[in-house]
């Protein structure tokens, strides 16, 4: 059972990384770790440069966490039907 709770805990922590980075997509904000990348990479270049590389890695980071989501969906799934009787 143990398993199970680490399992269950790991589905909630995805989802709450999941709803972070669709709300910092929606209002077009980086983290901050990007937004500083990104404006070391762009220095030079217009602002909206930076906006659009901003834009495009959180939307990979988004695409990301929602496959991990998706995994840990399969895989707390997987641990409850292993765990849950046989029906005669």
């Amino acid at each position: 059972m143990r398993r199970t709770a680490k399992q269950g805990l790991k589905l909630v922590h995805a989802r709450h990384v999941v709803d972070l980075l669709r709300e910092l997509t929606r209002r077009r904000v980086g983290t901050s770790t990007v937004e500083k990348q990104c404006k070391r990479i762009c220095s030079g270049l217009p602002q909206r440069r930076k906006n659009t590389m901003v834009n495009r890695v959180m939307r990979w980071k988004l695409d990301d966490a929602r496959r991990c989501l998706g995994k840990e969906r399969y895989m707390n799934t997987k641990e409850w039907r292993r765990w849950r009787p046989k029906c005669p």
